[in-house]
Order: C-alpha cells, then structure tokens, then sequence
C-alpha cells in the first residue's frame, strides 16, 4: 500500500483532470504555493487542503468525470491515511492475510 504526500495526491487529481495549476488557483490559493506542495516544499494548512480538494471534487463532476476520493483525501495525514485504510479494508471483510497486513500497518504507523 502506498502512502501518499499532500502534493502527490494534488499532482495525479490536477493530471488525471488535464488541469494547470493555474487552474486550480484562487484568491487565498496561488499557483506558485500549489507547485511547492507538489514539489513537497509546502503544505496546505486544513482549511486550504479541504477547499483545493472541493474545488478539484467539483471541476470532476463539471467534467462528468468520478473520483474516489473524498474531501478529506488531501487533508488527511499519514496516520489518518492508514487509518481510513484500514476501517475500509475492515469494512469490505479483508481476509485472514490482509488482516495482519492492517495489523503491521497499525504498529508501524502508531
């Protein structure tokens, strides 16, 4: 399982969208703030991460297109990432091996 950074997440949705920064952009959200999250430099603080991600949630519906993650995917910090992991794969019965796989995940991430 892979664990993303916040700029890493931006940057594949921005792609997959066929966005500019620029594009993304706004009054409180530059596009040179945006490429130093992407570039790791920076992060959103919680407020900008929701709004950057309710912007990218709607500029998909726009376009007809639909995306897994929720408004909080961007926001989420790694151990908010490993936990939504792992209640999901819970919720969807994970087997006996990917049970201790959540279990790692869950000592390794603590």
């Amino acid at each position: 399982m892979e664990f993303l950074t916040q700029g890493q997440k931006l940057k594949r949705l921005r792609v997959q969208l066929k966005l500019k920064q620029k594009d993304l952009a706004d009054e409180n959200i530059t596009r040179e703030f945006i490429s130093m999250v992407e570039k790791g430099r920076r992060n959103f603080s919680r407020q900008n991460a929701l709004r950057i991600m309710k912007r990218i949630l709607s500029i998909a519906e726009e376009k007809g297109i639909g995306l897994d993650p929720d408004e909080e995917y961007i926001a989420r910090d790694i151990k908010g990432k490993v936990q939504k992991y792992c209640i999901d794969r819970v919720e969807a019965k994970a087997s006996f091996e990917e049970c201790q796989e959540l279990l790692a995940l869950a000592d390794e991430y603590e």
